[in-house]
């Protein structure tokens, strides 16, 4: 049984989740701002092949609903 004997979180955040039931916690990552370091990144790497690889990071937020408990 969900959330009582066991507590699922998604990650991507799709619309379904919101439509389980129960509905399901799930990470949410920003595909705008992904898709923007990603082309940040692209133009970098074509001005500058030779640079060292980098990483970035993007925010992200839990979005909770009923298949997790609060602790």
């Amino acid at each position: 049984r969900l959330p009582e004997d066991l507590s699922i979180t998604g990650f991507m955040n799709t619309l379904e989740c919101e439509h389980l039931r129960p509905s399901l916690t799930s990470v949410s990552l920003s595909g705008e701002e992904m898709g923007r370091a990603a082309v940040e990144l692209l133009d970098q790497r074509i001005k500058s092949p030779d640079s060292p690889p980098r990483r970035v990071f993007v925010g992200s937020r839990l979005v909770e609903r009923l298949s997790c408990t609060k602790v």
